[in-house]
């Protein structure tokens, strides 16, 4: 789910930061670029790891003849949140509905389907009072806030993460009551 990557990513540079303190501000331009970002395939970018250190190269690129800015190719580390299918997240209720409920880790957001329920709350079904999901025997209830263990079954990776998850299987379900 977190790992260690290196990246790499043209950065265009104004003439007016042309000087002493080049590294300094390639590395705060990385960062503004970079950080809290999805990459698409290589995952969000949770932190941009030791951007001024030697893990952290530039190769001057060209320079363009119009503005006379330069295109800079760096290459970093950086910490990125990728889940995969089939993996087993805990993570928090944020919003219920009649058709299931979505959860959050982190930046990423899961739908768990009715279909995906065990049997006992899916058969049961919604309480719209409540605005929760609640098993035969009253003594599960999913809502707002709760903390539930799910597998992920499918994953889009664009400009957001997305995913669907299934509480289906043995040992998942509800792990924590609501606190909100």
């Amino acid at each position: 789910m977190f790992y260690l990557k290196t990246l790499k990513k043209d950065l265009l540079l104004e003439p007016q930061f042309f000087g002493p303190n080049l590294h300094e501000v390639v590395g705060r331009l990385l960062l503004e670029q970079v950080e809290g970002m999805s990459l698409g395939n290589d995952g969000f970018v949770i932190s941009v790891f030791s951007q001024n250190s030697a893990n952290t190269s530039m190769e001057m690129g060209t320079i363009e003849y119009d503005t006379g800015a330069a295109n800079i190719i760096c290459t970093y580390e950086a910490i990125c949140f990728r889940p995969f299918r089939n993996e087993v997240l805990d993570a928090t209720v944020s919003n219920v509905t009649d058709l299931g409920f979505f959860a959050e880790v982190g930046p990423l957001e899961i739908f768990v389907s009715r279909f995906n329920m065990p049997e006992d709350i899916a058969n049961t079904g919604y309480d719209s009072v409540g605005d929760m999901w609640v098993s035969e025997d009253k003594e599960v209830e999913i809502k707002k806030g709760c903390g539930v263990r799910l597998r992920i079954i499918g994953i889009t990776v664009e400009a957001e993460l997305k995913a669907v998850g299934s509480m289906k299987d043995d040992y998942l379900g509800l792990v924590s009551a609501a606190t909100i």
